[in-house]
């Protein structure tokens, strides 16, 4: 993709790839040519000054994921936006972008076309009755769903909205750290089972969690020991032997390849 990019790039400027439409809470981010299929579409979190809308490009030096020698780092370009927030929504907003997955993969008419569509909406259910707890299991519900989707990055985001509602959700942190895992970033998993153990530290689960994290990390002893103690709260359970030798079939395959 990076590299598309570049060779449209040396043939016309940026500002002739893309565009950006916006009104005071709505957003379309689009490849010209290519209108109905929007990048990015839908309500800002608060109300922004159309008319200070910037969009350049730039570049971001990040770590490649999923390579087989950590470290390995590449340099690809960045579409910078930036909005400036009106007035009346100065400060920090819940979410900056409400955008709907679903709307996004259907062909897309102009940006005032989508917003008096979204006018025309349901309004939300009357959430002024609702408890933390009720806000929490709305963005699990929708991380729960993005996870058997196979979206586990749209599953991170939801479950760090519901994590925002009750930090001290141990099955919020367990699913989360699942996430995390699946995309490779096993520190941050790490992170999140070791905050969910000082919660609820008997609960079998999160052994399972933690030594699949480490086990990401090439941390082969501690892994192992990780399911080992999982065994000792779970004894019933024949899957702590077979992740205690996928760990070390891991670390002869990892020792193998260096060879």
């Amino acid at each position: 993709m990076a590299k598309k990019l570049d060779e449209a790039l040396e043939k016309v400027p940026y500002f002739r790839l893309f565009g950006a439409d916006v009104s005071e809470r709505f957003l379309k981010l689009f490849i010209r040519g290519d209108e109905s299929s929007p990048i990015l579409l839908g309500e800002l979190g608060g109300s922004v000054l159309p008319d200070f809308t910037e969009l350049e490009l730039s570049s971001v030096t990040r770590e490649v994921e999923g390579h087989r020698i950590r470290g390995t780092m590449e340099t690809v370009p960045c579409l910078d936006l930036t909005l400036r927030k009106a007035s009346k929504s100065q400060g920090p907003w819940e979410q900056l972008l409400h955008s709907d997955e679903e709307v996004l993969n259907k062909p897309q008419g102009t940006l005032e076309e989508f917003q008096v569509q979204q006018r025309k909406r349901e309004e939300s259910p009357d959430r002024s009755d609702w408890t933390p707890d009720d806000f929490a299991d709305e963005q699990k519900e929708k991380a729960d769903a993005a996870f058997k989707e196979g979206a586990f990055r749209d599953a991170i985001v939801y479950y760090t909205r519901a994590l925002r509602h009750t930090p001290r959700n141990e099955r919020l942190l367990s699913n989360r750290s699942a996430a995390y895992c699946k995309i490779s970033k096993f520190q941050l998993a790490l992170d999140d089972v070791n905050l969910a153990m000082q919660i609820e530290p008997s609960w079998a689960k999160l052994f399972f969690r933690k030594g699949h994290a480490l086990r990401g990390l090439r941390k082969w002893q501690e892994a192992a020991g990780a399911f080992e103690e999982g065994r000792e709260h779970d004894p019933s359970n024949p899957d702590w032997d077979k992740e205690i030798q996928r760990t070390w079939a891991a670390r002869d395959a990892f020792l193998a390849r260096k060879k």
